[in-house]
């Protein structure tokens, strides 16, 4: 709810619509596009760290390496679990 998602929304990104629209760009890097992201929104950024696919030592490396306004203060904070208050 907090993130204005129906909690009855179900996505697939294996769908051939979904798929099809994601596809021709999932190769190229969406990298420049975090300093003014990071700088002007307020932005989450979620991570699976139990999941082998997702490179959370990489993620976490290339995020601290992003020239942005916030980098220092953010890098100060220390990390947290978010949790939906059901799933822990």
């Amino acid at each position: 709810q907090q993130l204005n998602v129906p909690l009855n929304y179900t996505f697939n990104s294996q769908q051939p619509k979904v798929s099809g629209a994601l596809n021709p760009d999932v190769c190229k890097s969406v990298a420049p596009l975090f300093i003014d992201l990071l700088s002007n929104y307020k932005t989450l950024i979620y991570q699976g760290t139990l999941d082998m696919i997702c490179n959370a030592a990489g993620n976490d490396l290339w995020l601290s390496q992003v020239n942005w306004s916030g980098n220092e203060e953010f890098q100060q904070q220390t990390k947290q679990n978010w949790m939906d208050g059901v799933n822990v």
